[in-house]
């Protein structure tokens, strides 16, 4: 009888985190079309798919640091030899970053970002 009960509540924990997993994403394509939207619910589903998003992240750092990830290969090995050796022959120098001391270089530094991520 024990278990039947946890498998029971355990299936309704499934049940309900689909349903709010689901309706984060149908609301999400509601506004993306463009539908009228209250606020506080656009709120709401910004709250849920960052959760998602930080639950997600969270699984897959965890699957990373699993033993089985830190094991290189020997190609990989030779190919960190061979950029390490080309870095040291080209005296390949760090690129300074933009100090905020004038709004211009801060200005140029935001059109750049934004050219990167586009």
């Amino acid at each position: 009888m024990h278990e039947k009960i946890i498998a029971f509540i355990l299936q309704y924990v499934k049940t309900k985190s689909d349903w709010w997993i689901k309706t984060a994403f149908l609301t999400r394509e509601k506004i993306r079309r463009g539908l009228t939207m209250d606020k506080t619910l656009m709120r709401k589903n910004l709250g849920r798919l960052t959760r998602l998003w930080f639950k997600t992240e969270q699984k897959r750092q965890i699957e990373y640091l699993e033993p089985k990830n830190y094991k290189l290969s020997n190609e990989t090995v030779q190919l960190l030899d061979i950029f390490s050796k080309w870095v040291e022959i080209t005296r390949f120098g760090s690129i300074p970053f933009p100090s905020f001391s004038e709004k211009i270089e801060i200005k140029l530094l935001i059109l750049a970002l934004e050219n990167v991520y586009q």
